[in-house]
């Protein structure tokens, strides 16, 4: 099993107007659904980690989703801002963390991965990888 919930929360608040209850996003079999979060995701990423998420939960940025240029950027969440800088992701973005986020290179239908990395130090075969329709 790998979540017994999924919450959508949005990310477009003001860091001073934030009444988010990370402690609560951090714990249990979840799964974090962001939205409107593409320039918050340094600030995301922090959060979470402070709160007791780990650095290497797994996350997805799912740039233009349902469109043809969908795009897909997965990773630990420890680097998720900088692999969105480094791969250029823009906004309308949605991002999800949690475990589910491991089932995407199995049950991804469409396009084609067009990078991965993988990381001798890690649990897992692939550290970082964008998938492209």
């Amino acid at each position: 099993e790998h979540a017994q919930s999924v919450r959508l929360i949005t990310a477009h608040s003001s860091h001073h107007d934030d009444t988010h209850d990370w402690l609560s996003f951090a714990q249990g079999k979840q799964t974090l659904a962001f939205y409107m979060g593409r320039s918050q995701l340094p600030w995301l990423s922090r959060q979470l980690i402070e709160h007791g998420c780990p650095g290497e939960t797994p996350f997805a940025l799912i740039e233009n989703g349902t469109r043809s240029n969908q795009r897909v950027l997965g990773g630990p969440l420890k680097d998720l801002a900088a692999l969105a800088n480094k791969y250029g992701f823009e906004a309308p973005s949605l991002l999800l963390v949690g475990d589910t986020v491991k089932l995407a290179e199995n049950l991804h239908w469409f396009g084609a991965r067009i990078n991965a990395r993988t990381n001798p130090h890690a649990n897992a075969a692939v550290a970082e990888w964008v998938m492209a329709a």
